[in-house]
């Protein structure tokens, strides 16, 4: 009977607009559902960070990138509901920020992701494979943090990614590339 609740950590949500659905179902298979509601949810950072969304001014795309939209109701799920995405070897993406560390937020995915180089301020890249274990249009599957760069000295610094081939070992992706994600930074201060 009403009134109805239930208890819900929003913390293991991705920051953006989500949907509440609610079914009952009675003892006899009888359904019924309440009206959708949409909600946001806005995590506070970690004390002394700073999250950038893919479309913030600061970030500066070369080569070919397109916007991937959370549209589909299978995946992925994304923060803010967007992210960028590349599967062209050479393209970068570059992010010149203040602080003592960056954390990267994309996709790892089976089959479709492929991999990057990640370099600061002009040093040796290392290399990162984003093979996941989830097909990128699963129902579940949700960006992360794909690297964390290890302790910086506190200062300007300069990211940046670039798009490599894959893996000859799996097959490519639906767009016949392999795909690399950026759907956020948080830049530790």
């Amino acid at each position: 009977s009403a009134p109805f609740s239930a208890l819900f950590d929003t913390t293991q949500l991705l920051d953006g607009v989500h949907e509440l659905r609610a079914t009952a179902t009675d003892v006899t298979g009888n359904t019924g559902e309440a009206p959708r509601i949409n909600f946001t949810v806005n995590n506070s950072v970690q004390p002394g960070m700073i999250r950038l969304d893919d479309s913030a001014a600061p970030i500066t795309y070369t080569g070919t990138w397109r916007r991937s939209t959370a549209a589909s109701p299978t995946g992925p799920v994304f923060h803010w509901n967007s992210a960028m995405v590349s599967g062209t070897p050479g393209s970068t993406v570059s992010l010149t920020f203040e602080g003592t560390g960056i954390r990267w937020i994309g996709l790892p995915c089976e089959y479709e992701c492929g991999v990057a180089s990640i370099s600061f301020d002009g040093g040796e890249p290392v290399t990162r494979d984003l093979h996941g274990a989830m097909y990128v249009a699963e129902a579940g599957i949700r960006s992360q943090v794909v690297y964390s760069s290890p302790n910086l000295a506190w200062g300007t610094h300069t990211l940046t990614i670039t798009v490599l081939n894959g893996d000859s070992q799996r097959p490519m992706g639906l767009h016949g590339q392999y795909d690399v994600y950026v759907d956020a930074f948080e830049i530790l201060k």
